[in-house]
């Protein structure tokens, strides 16, 4: 599933001269039970976009494009495209998001820029961890 996935973002990335891509400032994880590398036979593929502001055109475009062919495979796919803050405050507020992002596993993009994500959602949860319901 990774190389499927990597291989259509990569294409598209290409195609669609996806600057943040190219940039990195933007990555690519796997949540939940993908994220864990639990997936079963009709489990769903959750992805998170992760980004630093707004988004060009042509990387929106691309996500779109991705997601159309993941659908069209008939795969169930959940997606979320969110910077380091709409992730932490979503995080906070929905415990079912929290808990998919807890499993999250690289998978594309900028490593460099998703270590930092993960250190920052990891020292907000530790941060918050009392508030946490």
């Amino acid at each position: 599933m990774d190389r499927f996935i990597r291989s259509l973002f990569l294409d598209a990335a290409f195609s669609d001269k996806a600057e943040e891509i190219h940039e990195g400032s933007v990555a690519l994880a796997a949540l939940g039970s993908y994220g864990r590398r639990e997936l079963c036979l009709g489990s769903d593929v959750d992805l998170l976009v992760i980004h630093q502001g707004r988004l060009s055109r042509e990387t929106s475009e691309m996500i779109r494009r991705v997601l159309y062919t993941l659908w069209d495979v008939k795969l169930e796919v959940g997606h979320s495209v969110l910077t380091f803050q709409e992730c932490n405050r979503l995080a906070l507020s929905d415990f079912r998001f929290l808990t998919s992002v807890m499993d999250a596993r690289f998978l594309l993009g900028a490593r460099s820029f998703y270590r930092l994500f993960e250190a920052a959602f990891w020292s907000k949860i530790d941060r918050e961890k009392e508030t946490i319901r």
